[in-house]
């Protein structure tokens, strides 16, 4: 596993670079391959702690109200289901005297 200290390689630049001894940083993962990006400043990882620290309490805000209204539901069901067997037993004495 690359340690996570600068660490110095020699590489081939392009044709069409002036010769030169200069510098060229590169950061690499932990794998040693090459990112292509650099880490994050710490102004962009404050944004994103900023930007989930708004989102998650609405995400799960979200969550909660639907479980909320598919428990609404579900009782709901259940106690039409429940008038509904009632009914079954009172109507026939309820229209007898018709």
């Amino acid at each position: 596993m690359p340690s996570r200290l600068a660490g110095i390689a020699q590489g081939q630049p392009p044709p069409q670079v002036p010769g030169g001894a200069l510098p060229v940083m590169v950061w690499v993962d932990m794998a040693g391959r090459l990112t292509g990006h650099s880490p994050l400043q710490l102004s962009q990882v404050r944004g994103q702690v900023a930007l989930a620290t708004m989102l998650i309490p609405l995400a799960v805000g979200f969550i909660l109200l639907c479980a909320g209204l598919l428990v609404h539901a579900v009782l709901g069901r259940r106690r039409l289901a429940a008038w509904d067997t009632d009914w079954q037993v009172t109507e026939p004495q309820w229209t007898k005297g018709r």
